[in-house]
């Protein structure tokens, strides 16, 4: 999996030090508390090398919520 804030090891262009932003991800080791994805009556076992894509929800909230809290009106979510 990739995260946002990844960073390139590479010097930048500019010949500047710093490590330049790159994409929009960065490579994570997970483990796992099941070794079998399961959905319906369908099943995947996990095996060692496997790569997968994640999206991950920080928050969920009602469009109401959303729309709220952007205008400041509720200020404690």
């Amino acid at each position: 999996m990739r995260s946002p804030l990844a960073l390139s090891s590479a010097a930048p262009a500019s010949g500047s030090p710093e490590p330049a932003f790159t994409t929009n991800s960065c490579e994570v080791t997970i483990q796992p508390e099941e070794t079998v994805l399961t959905t319906g009556n369908r099943q995947c076992q996990l095996q060692a090398g496997m790569e997968a894509e994640a999206n991950i929800i920080a928050r969920q909230e009602s469009f109401l919520q959303f729309a709220l809290r952007k205008a400041r009106l509720v200020t404690n979510l």
